[in-house]
């Protein structure tokens, strides 16, 4: 089981010209083509907060773009709600709300949507849904999915809307309710080594495209699942010359 991991798209930002969006999207595709992940996971921020967007075209424009990217895939794509789009995001990727589980190949996958402090925090209707799905989960490999990584995703200290409020509460109920949970982050524009504790892996999901106008470099994340063992990839692919550089870190065996 191959899972590609990605966050952070950032179409339609004035930071990056119309042709650098068309070419990320192309070497995206090449990269996902030739690697054939199983199933892709997008933490968010695929396009860019409205003041950022560039006036040239509507956001709309900036969203088909994506999906016409999305449907060119091979392979399913789980997406992750963040505050500026709950009003669109269920209609546009047919789900029947904001938060959502998916099984798939023996995985359980909560997708989450915090609903306060600037997608920090959970409400505590979300927090009670997310505690019964656990407890029905009959998977061998749970993931959480946000946009806001929990603490310890990073070397960063917690404090005031840094990690997720709820992240003490969340690893509570995958320790006590899953077989073994990866928590899978982006927003901070750094992929930091994946961080584990007992029974709990996170992971930030691969830095698409960092908005640092000396960056050109996309990068991307695959979990490979084997039975007991998992081990993280991540490829970097440089936009300029097309070199591509790849390194192997072994989570558990």
């Amino acid at each position: 089981m191959k899972i590609g991991l990605i966050t952070d798209i950032h179409l339609g930002d004035y930071r990056r010209d119309k042709k650098f969006d068309i070419r990320k999207l192309e070497l995206l595709k090449q990269e996902f083509d030739s690697a054939c992940p199983d199933i892709i996971l997008n933490t968010a921020d695929t396009v860019s907060l409205d003041k950022y967007l560039r006036p040239d075209e509507p956001k709309e424009a900036y969203w088909k773009q994506y999906l016409d990217f999305k449907s060119s895939l091979n392979c399913p794509v789980i997406e992750v709600c963040i505050d500026r789009e709950k009003d669109i995001f269920a209609k546009m990727f047919d789900r029947p709300k904001n938060y959502y589980r998916t099984d798939f190949n023996n995985c359980t996958f909560f997708s989450l949507a915090p609903e306060f402090d600037h997608d920090h925090t959970l409400s505590e209707k979300q927090l009670d849904w997310l505690q019964s799905e656990f407890k029905k989960v009959d998977t061998h490999w749970q993931f959480v999915l946000s946009h806001v990584p929990v603490e310890q995703a990073t070397e960063r200290l917690p404090g005031k809307e840094i990690y997720l409020t709820d992240s003490k509460i969340m690893k509570y109920i995958a320790c006590e309710h899953g077989s073994y949970t990866f928590f899978i982050g982006g927003h901070f524009h750094k992929m930091s080594p994946p961080k584990t504790e007992s029974g709990l892996t996170m992971v930030m999901a691969g830095l698409v495209d960092s908005l640092d106008i000396d960056d050109n470099t996309i990068r991307v994340r695959y979990l490979e699942l084997n039975k007991q063992s998992a081990t993280l990839k991540t490829v970097h692919i440089d936009m300029l010359s097309i070199k591509v550089n790849r390194s192997t870190h072994s989570l558990l065996k």
